[in-house]
């Protein structure tokens, strides 16, 4: 039975208990398009620097969003659209870091999202460090944003914006992960060398089950993910490498 003191006092937040009272599980995905001004009024308590945390308890995890970044603007407020009341009623205290690449090279998701480990890592003491593509909408305020004993990886199922599923496959390990500062510097971080779109998601694996940790996945009815743009952008290019290995 939830005891509800946890959320009436300025306490440590029962996750257990939040689950409970707060959440609606699967969501709608609200895709029209908006600008900043118009997110920013929806969500006034939003605090300088892009934090968000509960006003009636203290989270049990310090949480820094990683989000790499390059040209999908709009992807970028739509998300955050859907997340912040997400992430209120997780009682989720979160920094949200866009690291944005400026260079005209090829993109590099992976070298970026080091970047943003290691600003965040400059900012404040955090307990979980969340990957988060910028394409990628959560439908369920079931998908915990938090970090557990293992690297997790969130996304379970992938919706396009048809409706239709998007395939995956068994080892697929990009869209969102959480890590811990400790799993992540055990796997020494991302390659910094996949530029372009590809690749990258299964060298993250490899290095996970390199370093014999284990991978907690997301339940396949809770983790459902709408992929705001279906064909890689222009600075996303298919990587001509990314089916080497070695």
């Amino acid at each position: 039975m939830c005891d509800v003191s946890c959320v009436e006092q300025k306490s440590l937040c029962d996750v257990s208990c939040v689950e409970q009272i707060s959440l609606f599980g699967a969501l709608e995905c609200d895709c029209e398009k908006l600008t900043l001004d118009e997110l920013l009024n929806k969500h006034p308590d939003i605090e300088l620097g892009g934090r968000i945390r509960p006003s009636d308890c203290r989270a049990a995890q310090r949480t820094a969003i990683i989000i790499p970044f390059r040209d999908c603007r709009e992807c970028l407020y739509i998300l955050m659209n859907m997340l912040i009341p997400i992430l209120k009623r997780q009682h989720a205290d979160v920094t949200v870091f866009v690291i944005e690449q400026s260079s005209e090279s090829e993109f590099n998701r992976a070298a970026l999202q080091n970047v943003g480990f290691l600003e965040a890592k400059k900012t404040a003491t955090f307990d979980c460090f969340i990957f988060h593509d910028v394409e990628m909408v959560p439908l369920s305020d079931h998908i915990m944003y938090r970090c557990g004993p293992a690297p997790s990886h969130l996304v379970a199922n992938i919706q396009l914006t048809n409706g239709n599923p998007k395939a995956t496959y068994e080892n697929y390990t990009g869209g969102v992960t959480a890590f811990t500062a400790r799993q992540y510097q055990a796997i020494n971080g991302n390659s910094n060398l996949y530029f372009g779109w590809g690749g990258d998601d299964d060298d993250l694996h490899d290095r996970i089950v390199h370093k014999q940790m284990t991978i907690r996945r997301t339940d396949s009815n809770l983790g459902s993910y709408r992929m705001l743009t279906e064909q890689p952008q222009k600075s996303k290019a298919a990587n001509p490498h990314r089916w080497v290995h070695g």
